[in-house]
C-alpha cells in the first residue's frame, strides 16, 4: 500500500518504500484508497487504510452461516466495524447492480467530490 501511495513501480526497492516523502508529494493519497477484504489476513491492512482516511471494506459469503461456536461470516464483518478496522460491509457479489457495485462507486463519487472541493480551498 505504500508503495502505491509513494508511487513506487517496483517490489524490490525497499530503500524508496522507507524513504520520507511528504503527503503533498505522493502520488496516491490514502484518502483516495479502496481497500476490499475478505479474511483475517486483510484486517491490518483495512485498520491501516482507515487510519489514513481511506476506505475499508469487509466483504463475506452470504451463503455460510453461523457455526454453533463460531459466528458467521456477516457478523465478524459487523465486528470489523463495530473495532473501526472497517467502514462498510457488503456481500462478496462483485457483478454490476450488487450491493457491493452500488457501494463502490459511491465511495468513488465521494473521493471524487472531496478532490473536486479541494479546489476551493487555498
Amino acid at each position: 500500500m505504500f508503495r502505491i501511495n509513494k508511487g513506487i513501480n517496483n517490489s524490490y526497492d525497499n530503500t524508496l518504500i522507507n524513504k520520507y516523502l511528504p503527503e503533498e508529494e505522493r502520488t496516491i493519497p490514502f484518502k483516495q484508497m479502496i481497500y476490499i477484504g475478505d479474511g483475517e489476513t486483510d484486517v491490518p491492512a483495512m485498520k491501516m487504510i482507515k487510519y489514513q482516511g481511506g476506505t475499508a471494506i469487509a466483504v463475506y459469503n452470504p451463503e455460510i452461516k453461523s457455526a454453533r461456536d463460531k459466528p458467521s461470516p456477516r457478523q465478524n464483518c459487523e465486528n470489523l466495524i463495530r473495532q473501526n478496522r472497517a467502514g462498510y460491509i457488503a456481500p462478496a457479489d462483485y457483478t454490476e447492480g450488487s450491493p457491493l457495485d452500488s457501494l463502490i462507486r459511491l465511495v468513488i463519487e465521494k473521493i471524487k467530490a472531496e478532490v473536486e472541493l479541494k479546489s476551493f480551498t487555498l
